[in-house]
């Protein structure tokens, strides 16, 4: 499992988070992920919160390790970890 950080890309013009499954598994009927995260399917499968949003956030630290373990957790029982 990968979890890093961007300071920004091709994929987002703003720095963000992500928690990437490896090995890869299939990108359709993917679960939710704890608001407001999204999947990311072009060029790389991966959990992704905004920099943004992670400022919008009451609690900035509550709110993305909310996020990571989320993401996390959700991975490891699609890969049956």
């Amino acid at each position: 499992m990968g979890v890093g950080a961007s300071p920004g890309d091709e994929f987002y013009a703003q720095p963000y988070v992500y928690v990437s499954p490896w090995p890869r598994f299939d990108g359709q009927n993917l679960p939710e992920l704890p608001p407001p995260g999204h999947w990311h399917t072009d060029g790389f499968l991966g959990a992704v919160i905004t920099g943004e949003d992670v400022l919008a956030f009451k609690d900035r630290r509550r709110g993305l390790l909310s996020f990571v373990d989320g993401a996390f957790d959700i991975a490891r029982a699609r890969l049956g970890a």
